[in-house]
């Protein structure tokens, strides 16, 4: 059973009891904030999904004309166990773009073998021919769901850790404002909090790192 919005709305109403402050919006705004936080830094295992996409030559005349494919609108980061459904065999991902480009100066047709992630793209180093298609199928971190209401769930953090990350980071954020020119005893509690809870957080997700992320070979 996830944690709803409106449990860490509940505990942080209960901390900071100053209704300018808390207020919902900016409550909410905090909370996704503090989630995406957590997707950016950390590899949470139940936002590792799969998909396909299918890189098609309709309209290059050259292999050079190719451009980068988009990811996944919901794409948050990493391009894992990248195949050629078409060829059945994998692809190779090179993460510096320089160095694929030193190697691949620029685009030829033949069979997708060797991608660099680019931004949002993937590029290649070589693309089907005019007319023909190929589907390339990897496994990547999406982003969490947007907060929009307090009766939405809490993606990607577990039960027992989402209260002490999330309500302890929206708390440091809103007693900033709280306790400016001050010690700021209440923002630095928090923010103890907040580390401590996602020191913690970090350790579960090492633990439950996907398998084919320690195992994937991700060379250059």
């Amino acid at each position: 059973m996830s944690v709803s919005a409106q449990s860490i709305l509940t505990r942080v109403q209960e901390k900071v009891q100053d209704d300018e402050w808390a207020s919902l919006s900016r409550v909410l705004d905090l909370l996704n904030r503090g989630i995406m936080e957590c997707a950016d830094r950390l590899f949470l295992p139940d936002l590792f999904v799969m998909d396909t996409i299918t890189v098609a030559n309709n309209s290059w005349a050259t292999a050079a004309d190719a451009t980068p494919a988009p990811l996944p609108g919901n794409w948050n980061k990493g391009l894992f166990s990248l195949r050629n459904t078409s060829t059945g065999l994998a692809v190779k991902t090179w993460q510096n773009p320089v160095i694929f480009e030193e190697n691949f100066p620029a685009p030829v047709f033949g069979h997708i073998s060797d991608v660099c992630l680019i931004g949002k793209a993937v590029a290649f180093a070589s693309v089907p021919a005019q007319g023909a298609a190929e589907r390339l199928r990897f496994y990547y971190f999406r982003n969490p769901a947007t907060i929009t209401t307090t009766a939405d769930l809490i993606e990607g953090i577990p039960d027992y850790l989402a209260v002490g990350v999330l309500m302890n980071f929206i708390c440091a954020n809103l007693y900033e404002g709280v306790e400016e020119g001050k010690d700021m005893p209440n923002r630095n509690f928090h923010f103890s909090e907040w580390q401590r809870y996602s020191t913690m957080l970090t350790d579960w997700c090492r633990l439950r790192a996907p398998q084919t992320i320690r195992n994937d070979r991700m060379r250059a």
